[in-house]
């Protein structure tokens, strides 16, 4: 297993989400966003929603890779890994508690964009997600930097 550096932590819980990429039926690849839960250094929960087709997916086959960008800062990590579903109908409640603290943070954010830009609307989908049933899981085993080498950028 592959530990996450500080940074690379960090750099995931700045993310608003990421790209879960596994392998459908067919061989396939098929991504998916889905929201940081938390990170830790040798794990990243993720968010998923729907039971669809990722989590038929890891069900199957379990390798994954997650992709995460910083456009502005012209950076990113792949993380590839393992993952687990996690049930959450039993005790959890130190996850759940992450998913009512990302939950508040997306609506306030919402907010406050809309506040910014003078928008009337009050339409704000994060309010009405119910808690999640389960997450993802990922342990990394490989960390990939996507930011270009050193001297591969002009100056």
């Amino acid at each position: 297993m592959k530990k996450l550096g500080k940074d690379i932590i960090d750099f995931f819980n700045r993310q608003r989400f990421v790209i879960i990429a596994t392998v459908d039926n067919n061989g396939f690849p098929h991504t998916s966003c889905k929201g940081i839960l938390d990170v830790e250094e040798d794990k990243i929960y993720l968010l998923d929603l729907y039971t669809h087709n990722t989590y038929v997916n890891i069900k199957k086959n379990n390798l994954v890779s997650i992709t995460a960008v910083d456009e502005e800062k012209f950076m990113g990590y792949c993380v590839k890994g393992k993952a687990t579903i996690v049930d959450l109908s039993s005790d959890r409640s130190s996850l759940l508690k992450r998913w009512d603290e990302r939950l508040l943070e997306r609506v306030l954010r919402r907010i406050l964009i809309h506040i910014k830009k003078d928008k009337s609307s009050l339409y704000h989908p994060e309010i009405r997600m119910s808690h999640p049933k389960y997450v993802i899981r990922v342990e990394p085993k490989e960390i990939i930097s996507l930011s270009p080498p050193d001297g591969q950028m002009r100056e």
